[in-house]
């Protein structure tokens, strides 16, 4: 079935991706869209806003959390549940045989309440969420991401052993 014609770049990339089964985006011929392709990622980003982009990575966390075994529970709010992830989380990294995920452990639960704080401000601040919120949930998500890697790969290492 032929798309309907997208009004931005962000509407453009989200339904190229989904009518073609990949990560690719074409604009004008000018740009293509990859996973990886971080730069061409933020102005795709940037177009759709900086409150946008905070709840992208706030829904991308909550994946994360049940990936850990910490799903979000029924009536928890986003602070509540950053709060008891980054403790839960805390404590593997203690528990840890991975530098990495001790790190992860250590440095992670302050990012989440921090992405957990920014996402109440998307969602209930009287302005808009700013294009340097915007950068620092962009810079945070990028070393949340990874510890997170770490430290699932520490949990899934403890069970096998």
């Amino acid at each position: 079935p032929p798309m309907r014609e997208a009004t931005t770049g962000f509407e453009h990339a989200i339904a190229s991706m989904i009518a073609n089964g990949r990560f690719s985006y074409q604009r004008d011929g000018a740009d293509e869209l990859r996973p990886g392709d971080e730069a061409a990622w933020a102005r795709v980003e940037t177009a759709a806003g900086a409150a946008t982009l905070v709840r992208d990575r706030y829904a991308r966390l909550l994946r994360w959390g049940e990936r850990l075994g910490h799903p979000l529970r029924a009536g928890q709010t986003a602070l509540e549940y950053g709060r008891d992830l980054g403790r839960d989380l805390g404590e593997r990294g203690q528990a840890a045989h991975l530098p990495q995920a001790r790190e992860g452990g250590s440095r992670a639960p302050a990012e989440i309440e921090r992405l957990a704080a920014a996402l109440n401000e998307a969602q209930y601040a009287r302005e808009p969420v700013d294009d340097r919120t915007g950068g620092r949930v962009r810079a945070l998500w990028s070393r949340l991401r990874a510890w997170l890697l770490w430290l699932w790969i520490a949990g899934r290492r403890q069970r096998r052993s």
